[in-house]
């Protein structure tokens, strides 16, 4: 099986700064709380108020970070013999020039892995039209043009038309002649795995 795996270290950062400062916030207000308020002026007790919220609401921030990594450590792009499987989660899909947005519900798929399966989307050879490298050297991205069945049921409007992968680790124009051959030759696809074997 030829998978292609995310990158995960901008997460990885913006988690550990997110932690730090919630971190930090929390034990402001502890520390204030735990002072003598002054004689006059404002009391010490908001301020250890003010400084716990706002680091709970960056731990909550940093938390969502956690689970959006979790996310992307699962391979972004699989291919089998007959045809692609991705995550919606970790992917953008685009229906007639229109970005589709996340449900909030699918974050579960970060916490449990009967959630995440759920997430998973199959495009058979025949329905993928073809593949690109778009976008800069520095932040291109995959872009897959076919037949794509919504991944929400019961989601109007119709199949997907496009997927865009931004965060794949391996160089795109390589997965793109990749995909481009697989489709093209069908023996190519021989020493892949059948979906059903993947199960």
């Amino acid at each position: 099986m030829t998978e292609f795996r995310n990158r995960t270290w901008a997460f990885t950062a913006q988690a550990t700064v997110l932690g730090l400062m919630a971190v930090g916030g929390i034990a402001t207000g502890l520390a204030l709380a735990a002072k003598p308020a002054p004689t006059s002026g404002e009391p010490t007790g908001n301020d250890s108020i003010v400084s716990l919220a706002i680091g709970g609401l960056i731990l909550l921030a940093a938390a969502r970070v956690v689970i959006v990594r979790k996310l992307y450590r699962k391979p972004g792009l699989r291919c089998y013999n007959q045809g692609l499987e991705f995550n919606a989660c970790t992917a953008t899909l685009i229906r007639r020039g229109q970005e589709l947005d996340l449900p909030v519900s699918a974050l579960s798929a970060g916490l449990s892995s009967e959630a995440f399966r759920k997430q998973v989307r199959r495009i058979t050879w025949e329905n993928v039209y073809s593949a690109s490298a778009e976008g800069t050297p520095l932040t291109q991205l995959l872009s897959i043009h076919g037949r794509i069945e919504s991944p929400w049921g019961g989601e109007s409007g119709g199949p997907i038309d496009e997927v865009h992968f931004a965060m794949l680790e391996d160089p795109v124009r390589d997965v793109v002649e990749i995909i481009e051959r697989l489709k093209k030759d069908k023996r190519s696809r021989q020493g892949l795995p059948d979906w059903e074997e993947a199960r």
